[in-house]
């Protein structure tokens, strides 16, 4: 099995490898789950590797239920890009706002070559 399993564990749907530890307990859907599971996604696209790459489902989530983070210190990535992935990967009551982080992603318009 692979980290994209799909899991539905006490009402919980979701792909693990783009949910945190809040998810995992079970805790309301917010926005700061959002926002995590958005920089996942971003780090992707800019690394164009899954960031829990060779982790099975049982490490996976043992290593969410840490409080550990996806690495993102590839220098791939703009250091604007990756204070957003910062701001981002940390617990969910430090996380901003989508609001906030629109208008850091703003400044990433010219920057961005993934291609």
């Amino acid at each position: 099995m692979d980290a994209t399993l799909k899991t539905c564990a006490g009402g919980n749907a979701g792909t693990l490898a783009y949910q945190h530890k809040e998810q995992l307990l079970g805790k309301a859907p917010s926005q700061a789950g959002d926002v995590y599971s958005f920089a996942v996604v971003m780090l992707e696209v800019y690394t164009r590797v899954p960031v829990w790459k060779g982790l099975s489902l049982v490490q996976l989530q043992k290593t969410i239920m840490d409080d550990v983070y996806p690495a993102y210190d590839s220098t791939d990535i703009p250091a604007k890009a990756k204070d957003i992935i910062r701001v981002c990967f940390q617990s969910a009551e430090k996380r901003p706002s989508f609001v906030v982080l629109l208008e850091q992603v703003k400044c990433l318009v010219g920057e961005i070559d993934i291609w």
